[in-house]
């Protein structure tokens, strides 16, 4: 059991006796935030084989967020408040999977990445060629293979826009990159002789460029509080739609266009359409609110 929590917005802690006495939202918060440092639904990273009763969950699990939470934050926060979060998780997901540590970087993908100029631009000119796709008529088959390579590139620009537009963000601005470094949850974990203390401070951009290289650009709920905490810009309210997209998209990726039940998923063009005016209005919002006013 931890003795200190991350609070939600901002890099400070707060103790269990602390925690114990603040307002139900507020220790629901603190709880989701410390659920999501440790797990994550297994769409994001497990390998799914269904001759092998589904996920493989290669980074522990799976884990009941009801369990987990209750074992953490039984002793002193209520069992309704603890049911109300469990409740809220399971909606989402019914078995969790740990999150993986991160792995060796691509030399290619560090080299490139936050190497574009105006990443919204270039996710605007990536939305015009999918919609030109989109409205291309072809047969029954064909349409539905065109509609599920477009579903899939969309999410892959947003994927592509998120990364880009952060890592030059903390690359460009020192003060981000610190922030960044600052709040960072695995950061706080990683442990060093004070040998190695300057080497640290003079490389730590490229320490933290090659954690970002590794990260899932399309685990929402991860990416949130680091674009929240590191470059104060808050996502929409709701990323529900998004966020069932990209599960989707591991379906249509991974196991060939099946659900997980195994039935094949059709994809009609509203569908695709709506996704991609989801993903640029996500994007815009993002590049507003973090454009400075004058």
């Amino acid at each position: 059991m931890s003795y200190y929590y991350d609070l939600p917005e901002d890099q400070k802690t707060i103790s269990k006796a602390e925690l114990k006495s603040r307002p139900e939202r507020f220790q629901i918060e603190v709880m989701r935030t410390w659920f999501f440092q440790r797990y994550q639904d297994p769409v994001h990273e497990c390998p799914y084989d269904g001759r092998e009763g589904g996920y493989q969950y290669i980074h522990g699990g799976p884990y009941e967020a009801g369990e987990e939470l209750f074992d953490e934050f039984g002793e002193f926060i209520d069992e309704e408040i603890i049911e109300k979060l469990a409740s809220e998780l399971e909606d989402e997901c019914i078995e969790w999977s740990g999150i993986s540590q991160p792995d060796d970087y691509d030399d290619y993908l560090f080299d490139i990445a936050g190497s574009v100029a105006d990443p919204y631009k270039d996710l605007l000119a990536s939305i015009e060629n999918l919609r030109s796709m989109i409205s291309m008529e072809l047969d029954d088959s064909h349409q539905q293979t065109l509609f599920k390579m477009v579903f899939t590139s969309t999410i892959t620009s947003m994927e592509a826009f998120l990364s880009e537009y952060f890592i030059g963000k903390i690359e460009r601005e020192p003060y981000s990159l610190r922030k960044f470094v600052e709040t960072n949850t695995d950061f706080k974990k990683e442990k060093f002789s004070l040998s190695e203390i300057f080497d640290r401070r003079e490389n730590i951009d490229k320490y933290a460029k090659e954690y970002l290289v590794d990260l899932l650009w399309h685990n929402l709920p991860k990416i949130r509080p680091i674009y929240k905490k590191a470059l104060n810009i808050e996502f929409p309210e709701s990323i529900e739609n998004l966020v069932k997209a990209t599960h989707m998209r591991h379906d249509l990726v991974h196991r060939a266009g099946k659900s997980k039940e195994g039935n094949t998923i059709t994809l009609h063009k509203k569908d695709v359409v709506d996704l991609i005016d989801e993903v640029e209005k996500f994007a815009k919002h993002i590049e507003q609110a973090g454009t400075p006013e004058f």
